[in-house]
């Protein structure tokens, strides 16, 4: 093989992610470039978040800078902060936990259920404590937590849920969509994302509180009165105009975003469901998944490792990701919880996320299919 090139269909690298960009994307942009500047600066940004709000079908939506900004601004509008504790899933990206240290509080990791790969409501129930404030349910690689029995465990006791929504834009959950099963919701427009902005966020709630609370903080503290006067601290996480203009092309395609995504679902279903050991990525009843990113666990062992198997594909032009690590592992929290949390810990060492970008083709899954079937075969 020559440089850069690799025996798939294409002859180039199979990335994990890639977006669908289309004329209306690229007039949206080009218009808030070139024409909404001064007086039109936002005009963008409202739209967006005119959309968002009527598309998860929510009273408010907020743009934000990104998602990890806006679990930032929810917990600090929430009145969380130091003593307090949040739960959290501890197979998750960093940016789930995070934004709980920034406001002074304690994480606390739970374990996750073993199908869906997302917080599980069992462990909740065990971690609550006199100074649970809050939960934060991950909708892991865009599948719906079980919200139902979270909602349960934490109006029984006040606590607040927050949906880290940030791959599950079009994801439902007994026919709502996500961002709309809890107090608050935060998705991402991270490039990496079904719809993308180049980076980004939004929080919708219906809570108008919240929202008044999270618009105020997230702009400087500025409450609307005279201009350059601030009301309170507040930070500064707003979205710039030309990634709402992005943002909003592509909220506006979500319907036929959401085909493509799960068509390359389908697609590996069918080349890789009869591999024994291999478990792929399942809906629970009730749940229609955004299938953002088609992913497997090695149940089984199959002699090789997470990271083994990820450069023996690379070798064949098949990029792919593992599963997120156990927070609870990292250097900054330090903590071994293997035996309390086995399922993050044995699924974060056995997960691989597949590619699942928007240009995937059909021919390029039974490619990968064939050429992970080989893999395992010989390990």
């Amino acid at each position: 093989m020559t440089p850069n090139t690799f025996p798939t269909p294409s002859g180039a690298l199979i990335c994990t992610a890639g977006p669908s960009i289309s004329e209306k994307e690229i007039s949206y942009v080009t218009d808030a470039i070139t024409n909404c500047w001064d007086a039109r600066c936002y005009e963008y940004i409202q739209k967006l978040e005119v959309k968002m709000a009527e598309y998860c079908k929510t009273e408010f939506a907020i743009a934000t800078g990104s998602c990890t900004g806006g679990l930032h601004l929810s917990l600090w509008a929430l009145g969380i902060g130091p003593g307090d504790e949040v739960i959290v899933p501890d197979m998750t990206w960093v940016a789930s936990a995070a934004p709980i240290t920034y406001v002074g509080a304690t994480p606390v990791f739970v374990d996750i259920e073993k199908d869906s790969w997302c917080i599980a409501a069992e462990a909740i129930e065990k971690a609550i404590t006199p100074n649970t404030k809050a939960i934060i349910a991950v909708h892991t690689y865009g599948h719906p937590a079980d919200m139902d029995a979270i909602n349960a465990l934490a109006k029984n006791r006040g606590i607040i849920v927050i949906e880290d929504a940030a791959p599950s834009l079009g994801s439902t959950y007994n026919g709502k969509r996500t961002g709309d099963l809890s107090d608050v919701g935060v998705f991402s427009f991270h490039g990496s994302k079904i719809a993308v902005a180049g980076e980004g966020g939004a929080i919708c709630t219906n809570n108008k509180e919240l929202h008044d609370a999270i618009r105020v903080i997230g702009n400087h503290g500025r409450d609307g009165g005279r201009i350059l006067t601030a009301a309170r601290w507040g930070t500064k996480y707003n979205m710039s105009n030309l990634q709402a203009a992005f943002a909003l092309a592509q909220v506006e395609r979500m319907d036929e975003l959401l085909e493509k995504k799960r068509m390359n679902y389908e697609w590996y279903k069918c080349e890789l469901e009869g591999i024994e050991g291999l478990q792929l990525s399942t809906e629970r009843p009730g749940v229609s998944s955004n299938c953002w990113q088609t992913s497997f666990v090695m149940e089984k062992d199959f002699g090789i490792s997470q990271d083994d198997l990820m450069v023996k594909l690379k070798d064949v032009g098949i990029d792919s990701r593992p599963f997120f690590p156990p927070l609870s592992r990292l250097p900054m929290v330090d903590q071994d919880l293997h035996e309390q949390n086995p399922v993050a810990y044995f699924v974060g060492d056995r997960g691989l996320n597949l590619p699942s970008r928007h240009d995937l083709t059909e021919e390029d899954v039974q490619y990968i299919g064939k050429e992970l079937r080989r893999i395992l075969q010989k390990a």
